[in-house]
């Protein structure tokens, strides 16, 4: 099982993540967690991100969560392919390629949680603290979202780990 947390960034995604996968190795789950890309990336992000940046950050993403798939069978991604295809088209830089990436890829996973915004960006030295560039990003994967037919699960503003246990039947 494949499991992924998307939307924009300074939502709590890898709070999330790191939390999920805990609580299933506690219930014995062999699972794994696939750490967010974008920290990693030698190239320009956020808004100064470009299409080499988001072809980089989504073949990373995939060529992770290939490893962390040849060693566990439950998989926890903070973030997923369709994260990096949404900066893409935010920014300006989308295009063909990435896009049928992001539509091929997206089918490999069995659980898309889209997390909302609730709270204020935290400056990290990492995710953009620009409160327009989030609200961008979160309509687009919105939009995206709709437009591609893509089945994900709204998480709620609370009880969140307690609803995805409930989702996949780990409760």
């Amino acid at each position: 099982m494949k499991i992924a947390f998307i939307g924009t960034h300074g939502t709590g995604k890898t709070t999330l993540s790191h939390s999920l996968t805990a609580d299933l190795k506690k219930m014995g789950v062999n699972a794994a967690m696939v750490n967010e890309i974008s920290s990693k990336c030698p190239l320009p992000i956020n808004e100064n991100s470009s299409f080499k940046t988001q072809l980089w950050i989504m073949s990373a993403q995939i060529c992770e969560e290939l490893e962390a798939s040849d060693k566990y069978p439950h998989i926890i991604c903070d973030r997923s392919i369709l994260d990096g295809y949404t900066y893409a088209v935010v920014i300006g830089c989308a295009n063909e390629f990435l896009e049928k990436i992001a539509e091929s890829w997206i089918k490999t996973y069995d659980y898309l949680f889209k997390v909302p915004v609730t709270k204020p960006i935290e400056a990290d030295g990492i995710r953009s603290t620009d409160k327009k560039f989030q609200t961008d990003v979160d309509e687009m994967m919105e939009k995206v979202l709709q437009e591609k037919k893509i089945k994900f699960f709204r998480l709620p503003k609370e009880s969140q780990i307690d609803f995805i246990k409930k989702t996949i039947g780990f409760a």
